[in-house]
């Protein structure tokens, strides 16, 4: 029995994903049927002979990382006083992509949490009195399942799910009030995802591209911090769950520069059926340059643009210092 929530056309895409692969995995057992019989007797070469083709080592996507992070800052000066700043993030990252009997899995999951204490006499409140000196930086969990069924087409179908929620609490300035709010905690929200569309992958001897498009259905459940849930257009009721159906786009780029330099990016899009003409934009860009063995520099570039938490694109770059872990 199909549960309520899933919606007639992820049903039905998953009807004929199905159908896809049996009628595939039939068409390639009858193909491996008897073959021609082999002459017999000593054949002689048609020609001079040939060298053997020289295989390229194509591009290895699998990653198990992690890194430790920190940047750090002092100074004294007549315009804005003292000021003495640390940085510092934990991160790790997971890729994994196999190939089993007639599909293909590829595993990602991405861990990161930073901090920043600041001293300056001041806690950013406009009161002008000492306040809570730590900061929550990044603050984020995301793991994603993609399963592909080659048809040796072009683009392959696929089926994907993943899941997304905080590390810890987290709190921002308001605005109006000058004070902290709490604005997310550990599974509060959450964000569950699935589709299903089509996907295409290039792969180089440098890198790689994954690029898949398809429909989607996001579903986002929260307890205190409702501001990913509720509806302005109820202000008496305070909502806990919202689902949304539309498109989803993502692409993942990897590349690498002997083993010195290498570059992991991914862009995400999804825009609902009720209104194409807003999206909700994530880009995440991580450079690592290897400086001496484990230590080296990570230069990072996120851009969000989310309706639902400010109408402001988000914008965070950070370079840091630390030690860099591929296992």
């Amino acid at each position: 029995m199909i549960p309520v929530s899933l919606p007639y056309w992820f049903c039905m895409a998953l009807l004929f994903f199905g159908i896809a692969v049996c009628n595939h995995a039939t068409a390639q057992l009858i193909g491996t049927g008897a073959s021609m019989p082999m002459p017999s007797g000593p054949m002689m070469p048609s020609g001079p002979p040939s060298m053997p083709p020289q295989s390229v080592q194509m591009f290895n996507p699998n990653t198990y990382s992690i890194n430790v992070a920190f940047s750090q800052g002092l100074s004294s000066n007549w315009g804005y006083g003292d000021q003495n700043y640390l940085a510092i993030r934990f991160a790790a990252q997971i890729y994994d992509q196999r190939a089993p009997e007639f599909v293909k899995l590829r595993s990602s999951l991405q861990f990161a949490l930073g901090a920043t204490y600041s001293d300056n006499g001041a806690s950013g409140d406009g009161t002008g009195t000492s306040g809570d000196a730590i900061r929550v930086g990044d603050n984020n969990f995301f793991a994603e399942e993609v399963v592909l069924y080659p048809l040796g087409w072009m683009v392959d179908p696929y089926i994907a799910g993943s899941l997304q929620t905080p590390v810890t609490e987290s709190f921002a300035v308001d605005y109006v009030t000058k004070a902290l709010v709490r604005r997310a905690s550990l599974w509060d929200p959450v964000t569950a995802q699935y589709g299903t569309g089509f996907n295409y992958t290039l792969t180089q001897p440098s890198g790689m591209l994954n690029m898949r498009v398809g429909l989607g259905r996001r579903i986002t459940r929260a307890h205190f911090n409702t501001q990913l849930t509720d509806d302005w257009k109820t202000p008496t009721v305070v909502e806990t769950y919202k689902e949304e159906s539309g498109v989803d786009f993502n692409a993942m780029a990897m590349f690498r520069s002997d083993s010195t330099i290498s570059y992991t990016g991914r862009l995400a899009l999804f825009g609902t059926f009720e209104d194409l003409s807003v999206w909700t934009v994530t880009w995440n860009n991580t450079t690592e340059f290897k400086l001496w063995k484990s230590l080296g520099l990570i230069w990072k570039v996120d851009i969000i643009h989310d309706i639902r938490q400010t109408r402001r694109t988000q914008f965070m770059h950070t370079i840091m210092l630390g030690m860099i872990q591929n296992f």
